[in-house]
């Protein structure tokens, strides 16, 4: 990844514009908002770069501002395609609150841009404004009800064979 030189200034209002637009940064305060939008940072990527690699821990947040990436999940030892990205996807949000071993790959297509948070910088935003915590995961808890309900209304049929690698929401 190319950190593009200069282009702190100039991206900050955008990153600010960006966060206030995002659902898993939508219960934040403007205050905080403002502080996670000047320890953003921009990325250009080029095709084949990754962003995330399955397996490995991902500790970024990524919005997608120019280009598309793919997101790919090994499957017999063979990247098996997700689906495609493009600006105004954002993922990683997990990565901000878990810090885990990501269980997709995320590579660019054609060159592509992002904004970027990482976990270490998010982190210290949390310990100055703890409110943050817990309006991330109110967002992150809607996000997966939200998936789930989609998935068993297009799905309905297959819900019952699941048993129980399924109902993530009655946790």
């Amino acid at each position: 990844m190319e950190r593009e030189a200069g282009t702190e200034d100039c991206c900050y209002n955008g990153f600010l514009e960006i966060m206030r637009g995002l659902p898993l940064f939508a219960g934040v305060p403007l205050e905080v908002s403002k502080v996670l939008a000047y320890l953003c940072q921009a990325g250009t990527f080029l095709p084949g770069d990754a962003l995330v690699r399955e397996g490995e821990y991902a500790e970024d947040f990524f919005h997608l501002t120019r280009g598309r990436v793919q997101v790919t999940r090994l499957a017999g030892g063979s990247p098996v395609s997700v689906r495609e990205l493009a600006p105004g996807a954002s993922f990683g949000g997990l990565s901000l609150v878990l810090g885990r071993k990501s269980l997709f790959s995320v590579s660019a297509l054609e060159k592509t841009s992002a904004m970027i948070l990482t976990r270490e910088k998010f982190l210290k935003a949390v310990q100055r404004f703890p409110q943050v915590e817990p309006a991330l995961l109110r967002s992150l808890a809607d996000h997966v009800l939200a998936w789930e309900e989609r998935f068993l209304t297009r799905h309905p049929e297959e819900f019952a064979s699941l048993g129980q690698d399924f109902g993530l929401t009655l946790f």
